[in-house]
């Protein structure tokens, strides 16, 4: 068994789907696929915390620690292979110090809107494969009872006209 088979390959198609992953270094290989869903499924959990904390950093003008928290939800991304934002939003980390506190303000809330979309296709793909994954496990098990049933029957028949 292969680590996409650990994963599900319904959720590891999804995620392929999400247009700011790049996973495509583990299309064909047996690279670990297990560290990447337990970075994801951090990702979706430490989300609203460091959310929370920026929002608080804004509101108390903290520039100095929002910085370093919207650092951690970078290095999150680059985790993830969400390599396009992770890129985009490193770029600004040393123009963010001299930025006027309106487009600051306004250039966080754009961040943490990129992170929680992203945050929020990953979980779809997650619910939608673990949804086909579960459906296609229920017809796999009805077929196999059809089976079972038909053969119970012969049976049954075959030892009444052995009588």
């Amino acid at each position: 068994m292969n680590e996409k088979d650990s994963m599900g390959k319904c959720y590891f198609e999804a995620l392929l789907a999400i247009a700011d992953l790049n996973l495509s270094e583990f299309i064909g290989s047996d690279d670990s696929l297990s560290d990447l869903e337990a970075d994801l499924n951090a990702f979706i959990l430490d989300l609203p915390k460091i959310e929370t904390k920026i929002k608080g950093f804004l509101e108390t003008d903290d520039r100095d620690l929002t910085i370093e928290c919207y650092k951690t939800l970078c290095k999150s991304l680059e985790k993830i292979h969400a390599d396009s934002l992770a890129s985009e939003f490193s770029k600004q980390t040393d123009a963010l110090k001299s930025m006027k506190p309106e487009k600051f303000n306004s250039y966080m809330n754009y961040f943490m809107m990129s992170a929680s979309s992203l945050s929020i296709d990953i979980q779809v793909a997650k619910n939608s494969a673990d949804k086909q994954e579960t459906k296609q496990e229920t017809k796999e098990t009805q077929e196999g009872t059809g089976a079972k049933l038909i053969l119970a029957v012969a049976f049954s028949y075959d030892a009444k006209n052995r009588l």
